[in-house]
């Protein structure tokens, strides 16, 4: 008797064990969604969702190949002289909603590989933050209006105009464009012996359309050489290409314009 209640007893007990184990809920391991990246349509065409973020980014940039000839051009006493070189730039743009509108960082190195000793370079066009729509408020190393030309022109009206800045202006969908900025200008670029920045001021007031119909007023202010400027130029479309006017004035030295002196336009000064 001993002996059958153990056995069943043992029987039991292996039952039970059994039972347990078939009684355990199987765990299923499902598929990994795919993290795909989403399209930001709200700030134009290019621009994508940071995953995990409603910060929208934009990557662009351009390759250009060049060749200069002549003394003017490329700086030299000899008509014959010429030289290549490749410039690559880099556009990275972000950009994302506040209650202040839309807040914009940009930034945009470039690359430069010459051809006629000087070896290669680098620097930034521009590298700013900016907060704001149609009414906005910039700040950082900004291309300034000064900086753009006429389309497919020999003679220059503009002026490398790159600096620490801070600027305000109105871009409406009315089409005026009325601008104030406030530079640091380098002792280089003014003239002076220091070592402090000094202050430049540019504005603009113009009516743009598009690219190839426009009027604009441009005026720039160098507060160390107390001189100043004036640019007024139109662009009128016609057919499938653009009519370009424009005037310039400088009452004396300033970095805002090209330097028109006899020295730097006629070729023969240095033969």
């Amino acid at each position: 008797m001993k002996i059958k209640k153990l056995l069943i007893g043992s029987a039991s007990m292996i039952v039970a064990a059994t039972g347990a184990k078939a009684a355990d809920p199987v765990v299923m391991i499902e598929p990994v969604t795919a993290n795909y990246v989403e399209a930001c349509d709200a700030f134009g065409s290019g621009y994508f969702f940071i995953p995990g973020t409603e910060t929208c980014l934009q990557i662009g940039g351009y390759v250009r190949f060049e060749t200069k000839f002549g003394g003017i051009q490329t700086g030299s006493s000899l008509d014959n002289d010429w030289y290549p070189y490749v410039k690559t730039n880099l556009a990275v743009t972000a950009k994302s909603a506040t209650e202040l509108g839309t807040l914009t960082s940009r930034m945009v190195p470039e690359f430069y590989f010459y051809s006629n000793g000087t070896g290669d370079d680098f620097k930034f066009d521009e590298a700013y933050l900016e907060i704001g729509d149609a009414l906005a408020f910039r700040a950082g190393y900004i291309k300034g209006y000064w900086n753009e030309d006429l389309w497919g022109e020999l003679d220059n009206i503009d002026n490398v105009s790159r600096y620490n800045s801070i600027r305000l202006a109105y871009n409406g969908a009315d089409h005026f464009q009325i601008a104030l900025a406030a530079v640091g200008m380098t002792p280089d670029e003014t003239g002076s012996d220091g070592e402090l920045a000094k202050i430049g001021l540019s504005g603009r007031l113009g009516y743009v359309v598009s690219d190839s119909n426009y009027l604009k007023l441009d005026t720039a202010y160098d507060t160390y050489n107390e001189t100043y400027a004036v640019r007024p130029w139109a662009g009128f479309g016609i057919g499938p290409g653009t009519f370009e006017i424009a005037g310039l004035y400088a009452s004396g030295f300033i970095a805002y314009v090209p330097d028109f002196t006899s020295a730097n336009w006629d070729d023969l000064a240095d033969r």
